[in-house]
């Protein structure tokens, strides 16, 4: 047997191993995070019937360096080799400038975003709000009056959005708090890695269910108790944005992946379909469930270095990418009144991406390594996948933060 075919079979053979109890652990995410549709359920995000082409101007970036993890220089071809990295595309003036493909990735594999695709999300609230069909003040309940005697009913559009809002979830990125049989297998009940609790992800279609009825991502938050004073603390808080995703389909009409398809994924050009998780009950985790391919990424960042244009063609509001990019002062101060006040590099979080560097740098971040990094002061895009081991080591996530300012200085 070849090299070539003895890899294709091990990647048969662990294919084949994956399963909803392991699908997001290690090494078997090396692979499901490939085939998504092959663990979940998912709704297709259709694309239109012209891809927006990104023209090619190949530079050798390989060898430029940075400081890794330990403080050791490293050259950039190391560095995605021993971080785990699926794919990175590197656009710069519109044009890709760099692009690898790893793990066995190609160009028309869909990668799953995790909560990058809630940054997705932001920019459909961007587009109803501009169209006039809601308004960032608005409450909940009078969007959706189902909700009026829970807590999510007397919070704002955009406390939601922000993660501001006075209702109590709480997540946290440790999987230590797993417990594990001898064969590996997770122990159930159990806090589960992302520190909600179990019947979160049950009910949300990721892990297997108990017995009983499914409740689905939306019901579950209606269950939600409240605490603190909307405003006054940014908490990082995925559950906030299903139910985003429950009032756009209210105030549209549509259903979610209907919605992304209509209003971003044809307009931009997007050169593949995408998915969606759905779960137990059939409604989208858009919290973390989007998969899409790496360049259909990268134009979406691209999208956003451009403040909301495509070739002269507005899909975002100008207004709405300049307040992403700046947010405001009560968002800065809810920022640093909060729990991830001291997470270098960033300064705030802001319509659900992350801001590292006020009116430039902004990142939709999602766990394992995903990554759309915008510089619109120098007009580059970088989309990266990975499947690193752990959900959100900081050392690594730091590491990759680098080799992306090393990128956008050397092509600058």
């Amino acid at each position: 047997m070849t090299a070539d075919a003895s890899a294709f079979a091990r990647a048969v053979r662990l294919q084949r191993d994956v399963t909803l109890e392991n699908w997001l652990e290690a090494p078997y995410h090396r692979t499901s995070f490939q085939h998504v549709r092959e663990v979940l359920p998912t709704a297709r995000v259709c694309a239109g019937e012209r891809a927006n082409v990104l023209p090619q101007q190949p530079r050798d970036l390989d060898s430029i360096t940075f400081v890794d993890r330990t403080g050791s220089q490293i050259g950039l071809d190391a560095h995605l080799s021993t971080t785990a990295a699926d794919g990175i595309c590197v656009v710069k003036a519109g044009h890709i400038v760099y692009e690898r493909y790893l793990n066995g990735m190609a160009p028309d594999t869909l990668h799953l975003l995790m909560s990058v695709s809630k940054s997705f999300c932001g920019a459909l609230v961007g587009i109803s709000v501009a169209a006039g069909r809601v308004g960032l003040s608005d409450r909940v309940d009078a969007i959706a009056p189902e909700l009026v005697d829970t807590a999510l009913g007397g919070t704002t559009l955009q406390a939601l959005i922000d993660m501001t809002s006075a209702v109590d979830f709480v997540e946290s990125y440790n999987l230590e708090q797993r417990s594990f049989d001898a064969n590996g297998q997770p122990i159930f009940p159990v806090e589960w890695a992302r520190g909600k609790t179990l019947d979160y992800e049950r009910h949300g279609g990721i892990v297997p269910h108990a017995p009983g009825r499914p409740a689905g991502v939306i019901e579950y938050a209606r269950g939600l108790g409240s605490r603190g004073v909307e405003g006054e603390a940014f908490e990082y808080r995925s559950a906030f944005t299903n139910v985003v995703a429950y009032l756009l389909e209210r105030i549209n009409g549509i259903r979610y992946p209907d919605l992304l398809s209509r209003d971003l994924w044809v307009p931009m050009g997007q050169e593949f379909e995408a998915d969606l998780a759905l779960d137990r009950v059939g409604f989208p985790v858009v919290e973390g469930g989007m998969s899409c391919s790496l360049r259909d990424l990268a134009r979406f960042g691209v999208l956003y270095a451009r403040q909301g244009m495509i070739d002269d063609q507005s899909i975002v509001p100008e207004n709405w990418v300049a307040d992403t990019f700046t947010g405001d002062a009560a968002c800065r101060a809810a920022y640093l009144a909060g729990p991830h006040a001291e997470q270098a590099p960033s300064v705030m979080y802001r319509n659900a991406f992350w801001v590292y560097e006020p009116g430039a740098v902004i990142s939709g971040l999602g766990i394992h390594g995903q990554f759309c990094y915008v510089d619109r002061s120098q007009d580059v895009a970088i989309a990266r996948f990975s499947s690193y081991a752990n959900a959100l080591p900081f050392d690594l996530s730091d590491e990759i933060v680098r080799s992306f300012e090393a990128i956008v200085e050397a092509i600058a």
